[in-house]
């Protein structure tokens, strides 16, 4: 039993690497039957009770998440125009985390964003909050918490109201689809709904359900933008 177990685990994470969906829906049915009593005679079924070692889906188990590697691998940590005179920063204003003081809009003026601030205005100074410098401990944690709850809320939002009901499973159901989305909240509402127009095409009209190709050709909508540069810092993350 053993390795019949192990023989169908070895073949489910394949599955889910080939995106060979039929055949995924085969192997749930069998890798998720219970050992429960058969209605016709009362004797129990074979129990096949384990969880696969790989899902597609537990990259991203929440938004808090997402937003730490957004930080780490895309946004980075502070920066001020006063202090540090970045020409590269373009006309940005005070910027942490990727939230933007000066072009944030609402996301600053909501109470999670006015707190942000405080936070931020309580403990910077110029000496030790240098360019991208990421602040620690304790304030570290409340500050992610802030602009991943700041944030999550706007990708919610902007899901409902741009992506059509299928799109939103689409991109639900595959971690690298959400980061590219979730991601597009903090690049702005203009390019979120440009993007989720694009999805919303291939999946209705065009009948395109592969997810890899989905992401590869939402990277090409990305490399067509002013943010082209995004795009292969999104794959190298799901390429390593």
């Amino acid at each position: 039993m053993e390795d019949l177990k192990k023989e169908l685990r070895r073949q489910y994470q394949l599955l889910y690497e080939q995106n060979d969906n039929i055949l995924k829906t085969m192997f749930d049915i069998v890798l998720n039957a219970d050992k429960t009593p058969d209605s016709s005679d009362g004797s129990p079924t074979t129990e096949f009770n384990f969880e696969p070692e790989f899902k597609q889906d537990n990259q991203f188990k929440n938004f808090r998440q997402v937003t730490d590697k957004i930080i780490e691998k895309l946004e980075g940590g502070y920066y001020n125009p006063a202090w540090h005179n970045k020409s590269g920063m373009g006309k940005s204003g005070e910027t942490l985390f990727g939230l933007d003081r000066k072009h944030g809009g609402t996301l600053n003026t909501s109470s999670e964003g006015r707190e942000f601030w405080r936070l931020v205005d309580q403990n910077k100074n110029k000496e030790v909050w240098r360019y991208n410098y990421m602040p620690t401990g304790s304030l570290n944690e409340k500050l992610r918490n802030l602009v991943s709850s700041i944030l999550g809320k706007s990708y919610n939002e902007f899901s409902k109201r741009y992506l059509k009901p299928e799109s939103q499973k689409m991109v639900e159901s595959d971690p690298r689809l959400k980061f590219h989305f979730a991601y597009a909240t903090w690049n702005g509402p203009g390019f979120f709904q440009k993007f989720a127009n694009r999805l919303n095409q291939r999946i209705e009209n065009q009948r395109i359900l592969d997810p890899t190709k989905l992401f590869k050709m939402s990277m090409q909508d990305r490399r067509d933008t002013v943010i082209a540069s995004s795009a292969p810092k999104i794959e190298k993350i799901f390429n390593s």
